[in-house]
C-alpha cells in the first residue's frame, strides 16, 4: 500500500510542480501544507528506504547491511 501512496504523491507533484515553475509562485493557503506534508512524506520514504533489505541477484540471499543498501 506504500508504493501506492508514493506513486499517488508523485503524481500530485507531477501536476503541482510545472505550475508553481511556470508562474514562479510557490503554494499559498490550503496548498501550503499539503506540498509541506508530500515533501516530508518523501522524506519519510527515502529514510524507510535505507532499512528495507534486497534480494542479491547473484547469490539469491537478503541483503540488509545498511551499507550494501546505500551503495546499491
Amino acid at each position: 500500500w506504500w508504493q501506492i501512496f508514493v506513486v499517488v504523491l508523485v503524481g500530485y507533484s507531477a501536476w503541482s510542480s510545472p505550475f508553481e515553475l511556470a508562474f514562479k509562485k510557490a503554494a499559498t493557503g490550503l496548498l501550503r501544507p499539503v506540498d509541506l506534508a508530500v515533501d516530508a512524506l518523501f522524506a519519510i520514504d527515502i529514510t524507510l528506504t535505507f532499512f528495507v533489505a534486497y534480494l542479491d541477484k547473484s547469490t539469491y540471499l537478503l541483503v540488509d547491511d545498511h551499507k550494501k543498501i546505500a551503495i546499491r
